[in-house]
Formats: structure tokens, C-alpha cells, sequence
């Protein structure tokens, strides 16, 4: 933009400098060359402003400053601070009063581009990123980059994983559709690593429920993924969880409350503390003892002690077992 005005500014200071259409010295063919000349400098003013979205009448604007002899860097100067500039492009100003790096519009446009054909690629809801919601990127310093992990690592994450993680995200955030989760992403108040921890645990919910049923507490989820957790590296723990499930199941002779969610999690990923006690949605064999507060040294011992003395049982003589299942029936002798 700046070096169409730049031209446009110079041949027109040029030609007013030698008398305009008023020099003796112009022919009938030099009169029209330089009219030619006029229209097409006015011409690709013109285009350029259409190419940022910005409308014709300020092509009019800005070819009557430079007709009278205004430098090209005041043009452009004058220019941002018009109204249908401003209308145009809300994000320079704003980030100019907030003291965020400046842009221009030709890196505005560019970053709209972008923004679109990142939200069809996504497949974001159609008519979703709007110019309005740009417009609120742009002002909020949210880069291509990071707009890239927002969808990439956030959106997509959720949008195209199975039925339970999509249940878990809706559970635990409150987010429902496509529509809404697209908001939620994209919403530029909320830092994108707290949208991409909260991706993954929606994920890890879903895998948790679809290797051993019900819904893992929100925050024992959020512990997994604080400690560096995802699908892939928690699957081989669920497996194990699954696989043991009947070991945190009492029977009449014991009296330790033992949970997954507790002790299971504990012991299995090495977590702190035990989940809030008052959480729903969770199997009865679940819930939470409000006084389970074992380490996952701890909890790896109360789960040892149930298993060997489950073998010692049976062992002796009749009831039961564990085996890899935690439990198995045998009889005595």
C-alpha cells in the first residue's frame, strides 16, 4: 500500500511541480498521456484499498490529498485514522492502545487468511470465525502459531474424539456442541495451555471410561495430566486398572475402603492424595473415604497387603483368592 501511494504521490507532485494541465508546454498528446497518467495512478490506488476490503470513497479521499501535493507519509498517516479504516481494521487501534507491536494491514489480511482457511481445515462450524471474531484475536496478540495449537491441539482434539471424551469434556467444562466448543477454544480470555491441559483430560476421562468404566473426578483427571499424562501414555495404566478392578471391591472379611480413583490412581500413576469425596456420577465402589489421604507409596502398600492377604486365604484353606483379576474363588481343603 505504501508504495502504490508513494508513486502515486511522487508522479503527482511531479506533474503539479510543472504546472499541471495549466503548462504551456503540454501538447494535445502530452495532455492526454498525462491524463492517462492521472487515471491510472487513481486507478491503482483504487484496487489496492479494494484488496484490503476498504471502500472506494476513500480512493477519492486520498487522491484529492494527493493532488494537493500531500507527502505519501502523511497520506498513510491520515489514512489510519479515517473512519472506514478504522471500521476495516479495529485491531491496529486497539493494539495501539494497548501497547501491543504494531501491524499493518497488509500482515491484518494475511492473518485472516489464515485464520479461514485454519477453520476450514479444522472444520470448524461453518460461519463460525467470523471478521469480528478476528478482529478480537488480533487485539487479544493471538498469533497464527498459537491460533494453530488452539485448533490443532484444543478443538480438534475434542471435536474429533470418540463419544466419551466429548461426554467428559461436556461433564467436566460445561461445553456442549460443536458450536460451543469452538468458542471455548478459541475464546482469547483463557491461555491456550490451560485449553490444551483441559483437551487432554477430557481425553484421558474418555479412555479411562472406555477401559473401565464410569467417570473419573475432575480433579484426579486433572492431576493425571498436570503430571505429564496423555491417552497414549496412560493406557497401559487404565489396562492394569481394569485388569485389578476386583481388588477394590471389599470383601466381608475386609474392612479398608480401597478405590481406583484413590488408591488405584495413586499407585498406578504415582499421584498424590485421594479425589474429592462428594463427586458424582461415579460407581458406588467408587466413592470416595474423605479420610483416604495415603501417598502412592502408601496406597501401593494397602494394595499389596489386600492381594498377598487374599492369597493367604486361600491358601489356607477355602474362600478367596487373587489372581491377576485381584480375586478368584477356591475352596478348602
Amino acid at each position: 500500500m505504501s508504495d502504490i501511494m508513494a508513486r502515486a504521490t511522487a508522479y503527482a507532485n511531479s506533474f503539479n511541480a510543472s504546472g499541471g494541465f495549466n503548462n504551456p508546454a503540454l501538447n494535445p498528446q502530452a495532455t492526454a498521456e498525462a491524463s492517462k497518467n492521472q487515471r491510472d495512478a487513481f486507478a491503482q490506488i483504487k484496487q489496492v484499498l479494494a484488496q484490503f476490503g476498504l471502500p472506494a470513497s476513500l480512493s477519492d479521499w486520498a487522491w484529492t490529498m494527493i493532488q494537493n501535493n500531500a507527502p505519501a507519509n502523511q497520506v498513510l498517516l491520515d489514512l489510519y485514522e479515517r473512519p472506514e479504516f478504522k471500521t476495516r481494521f479495529p485491531a491496529i487501534e486497539a493494539r495501539r492502545n494497548a501497547g501491543l507491536a504494531p501491524i499493518d494491514p497488509a500482515t491484518y489480511v494475511a492473518y485472516e487468511h489464515h485464520a479461514q482457511q485454519l477453520a476450514k481445515a479444522a472444520g470448524l462450524p461453518p460461519g463460525f470465525l467470523t471478521k469480528e471474531y478476528t478482529d478480537r484475536l488480533l487485539t487479544a496478540d493471538i498469533s497464527t502459531a498459537e491460533l494453530d495449537e488452539r485448533i490443532k491441539n484444543g478443538y480438534q482434539k475434542v471435536a474429533e474424539a470418540d463419544q466419551a471424551t466429548r461426554d467428559a469434556f461436556r461433564q467436566y467444562f460445561g461445553v456442549n456442541g460443536d458450536q460451543a466448543l469452538a468458542a471455548w477454544f478459541l475464546d482469547p480470555a483463557v491461555a491456550e495451555p490451560i485449553l490444551e491441559e483441559q483437551a487432554t483430560m477430557a481425553g484421558l476421562a474418555g479412555a479411562a471410561h472406555n477401559t473401565f468404566g464410569g467417570w473419573l473426578d475432575k480433579t484426579r483427571v486433572q492431576e493425571l495430566a498436570k503430571a505429564g499424562y496423555d491417552v497414549d501414555r496412560a493406557k497401559s495404566g487404565f489396562e492394569h486398572l481394569a485388569e485389578t478392578s476386583a481388588l477394590y471391591q471389599e470383601s466381608i472379611s475386609e474392612t479398608k475402603d480401597m478405590t481406583i480413583e484413590s488408591q488405584g490412581l495413586s499407585a498406578t500413576f504415582l499421584l498424590p492424595g485421594s479425589p474429592d469425596p462428594t463427586s458424582p456420577s461415579i460407581p458406588q465402589h467408587w466413592q470416595v473415604d474423605p479420610m483416604v489421604t495415603e501417598t502412592a507409596a502408601e496406597a501401593k502398600a494397602a494394595i499389596e497387603n489386600r492381594r498377598s492377604g487374599r492369597t493367604a486365604a486361600f491358601k489356607g484353606g477355602g474362600g478367596l483368592a487373587s489372581d491377576k483379576d485381584g480375586i478368584a474363588l477356591g475352596t478348602g481343603d
